[in-house]
């Protein structure tokens, strides 16, 4: 069908409104849209849902490095048959191409499916569920889905069509049962999404069930935020039962960024460099790496009612150091990072009296008149400086004062770490005052999480320019700049 042939996609087109219209299937929607609550909450990127705008619902997620993408449903309260069918794919389509494929999925739910249809359904689950098994070039995948791209022609419909349902559809036809345990739905997608509510009694459950639907119900065509869905959520918990988890974020080294990631993906390939560690100029990391930190941390004021991060994943150390920077502490944040073992070291974890000891050497060489730069050398147990020192001419750094710091032992632990940083970021903030620093020239080298703190803990000093190690000399990475609007 051409895009030319429906009609306007407009809020106010009778397929927009059919709640407005036909007010009988509206006990099955609330049931399956609420069934998709908890899913969605534990989905870290989900912001807001609206009913019964575009289609019977919609839920709107952000997503890092790409702005925000949507889920788009319609329900059928009855066995959709093979004419409803392709004319609900049609209308996907055509909301695919207006919208500029900000949506990622289309699920078409009902209460069951005519014979005309399961041959399509069934297809789609055999070709796409095992596709994660097998290697990108497989013949078994290359086949399966060809006979199925062939199975839809036979019905009269095109390879496009065929493509389509393969990227962008969900069909779930088992809800029959929707109207008459919608509680029950419920409850069992909490226990499997939502763990830490699972204990929570069958009435307190059955509470929340009803005041999501009261608050859903009253707000037709018109934005729910998450937190609001939340709030409303825990008003019927008790003290005791509250649930303030952290947002939970992954840096990952490959650009694909999965569908059913439940975490804020940062799909950072290219800052990696890869085996030959050859990484983008500076400028890239700045428009790019640091932008989407920057979007992310708005995104997190506006959207939750936490400033708390729980970060895993991978990451070179200027990634490190810059992701620590944005989400400072001076903004109130805090982030435990995921460590061997599923440890959780936290930038909040501070010194006390029984925080093991470190042993901070350093030694610094001034320029003898005031120079704009500062070279600034921080490393573990291997020691950078000579390193460091024979870069800097190739950086045009010679003449600038320099500042080695060196810990010689390994760092046991997150108080330890934090103990570290306050010696290091004193020990920074003297020698830029002293030299009358206008930047710093951070070279690094050591664990993750110290890279993570002191990012964390580096505001207000001044701005700096980070470098990564190629194995033939130094190279610019981010520049982390207060002025640059990194905070």
């Amino acid at each position: 069908m051409s895009t030319n042939d429906h009609p306007p996609l407009s809020l106010l087109s009778g397929e927009s409104r059919g709640g407005d219209t036909n007010e009988g299937g509206m006990s099955f929607q609330m049931a399956v849209l609420l069934a998709q609550l908890p899913r969605w909450l534990a989905t870290e990127g989900f912001t807001t849902l609206i009913r019964e705008a575009s289609g019977d619902f919609e839920a709107r997620f952000y997503v890092p490095g790409r702005g925000y993408v949507r889920e788009f449903f319609e329900s059928k309260d009855h066995p959709v048959t093979p004419a409803e069918f392709w004319e609900e794919i049609d209308r996907f389509k055509e909301f695919d191409y207006e919208r500029d494929r900000e949506f990622q999925w289309f699920t078409l739910v009902s209460a069951g499916l005519s014979d005309g249809v399961r041959p399509v359904m069934s297809g789609l689950r055999r070709v796409r569920d095992p596709y994660g098994f097998y290697d990108a070039g497989s013949p078994v995948l290359r086949d399966s889905y060809e006979d199925f791209a062939k199975q839809v022609e036979k019905l009269g419909r095109t390879r496009e069509d065929a493509a389509f349902l393969f990227t962008k559809v969900r069909i779930d036809p088992d809800w029959a049962s929707a109207r008459l345990r919608g509680t029950g739905h419920f409850k069992d997608e909490v226990e499997r999404e939502l763990p830490d509510l699972a204990e929570v009694p069958n009435k307190t459950l059955a509470n929340i069930y009803a005041a999501l639907d009261q608050l859903i119900g009253a707000s037709r065509n018109a934005p729910i935020e998450r937190r609001s869905l939340e709030r409303c959520l825990r008003e019927c918990l008790l003290p005791c039962q509250q649930i303030v988890g952290p947002v939970r974020m992954h840096t990952s080294s490959f650009d694909e960024q999965p569908s059913a990631a439940r975490e804020l993906t940062f799909g950072w390939k290219k800052f990696f460099g890869d085996v030959e560690r050859v990484y983008p100029p500076s400028a890239q990391w700045d428009n790019e790496l640091v932008q989407q930190l920057r979007e992310t941390r708005q995104w997190m004021l506006d959207q939750r009612d936490t400033r708390r991060i729980r970060l895993s994943g991978e990451r070179r150390l200027s990634a490190s150091l810059a992701f620590g920077f944005v989400f400072s502490a001076v903004g109130g944040f805090a982030v435990e990072e995921v460590g061997r073992n599923s440890a959780l070291w936290a930038t909040d974890d501070h010194a006390q009296a029984a925080t093991p000891p470190h042993a901070l050497r350093a030694n610094e060489t001034s320029a003898g008149e005031n120079k704009p730069d500062l070279v600034v050398g921080l490393s573990f147990v291997r020691d950078i400086a000579p390193e460091v020192s024979s870069a800097l001419s190739a950086l045009n750094l010679t003449s600038a004062p320099t500042l080695f710091l060196h810990v010689q032992n390994p760092v046991v632990s997150a108080d330890q770490a934090n103990a570290i940083v306050t010696d290091v970021k004193n020990r920074i903030v003297q020698s830029v005052q002293a030299n009358h620093a206008r930047i710093v020239h951070l070279f690094f080298a050591g664990p993750a999480f110290v890279a993570l703190l002191l990012g964390h803990r580096l505001n207000a000093v001044a701005p700096f320019q980070c470098y990564e190690w190629t194995g033939y000399g130094y190279v610019s990475s981010c520049l982390l700049s207060a002025t640059a609007g990194v905070v």
